[in-house]
């Protein structure tokens, strides 16, 4: 019965391990999908602001050279 009850209980804890490591991957992988998301989102802003600053730039030279 002893033997039972401490299979039982060491059944137990590794199934909750278990499930908390798979809540763990879940969570992480939103997470990291997040991440990727954020950073995507970051790089496309900052292209397209290095594509503003860039034209200014331009503009400001062409009208410099003008004068």
């Amino acid at each position: 019965m002893l033997n039972n009850l401490g299979t039982r209980l060491f059944k137990s804890m590794t199934d909750k391990a278990g499930d908390l490591g798979d809540k763990f991957e879940e969570e992480f992988s939103r997470l990291s999908f997040n991440i990727t998301m954020a950073l995507v989102i970051l790089s496309i802003l900052l292209v397209l602001l290095i594509i503003r600053y860039s034209a200014y730039g331009i503009r400001c030279m062409f009208f410099k050279a003008r004068d």
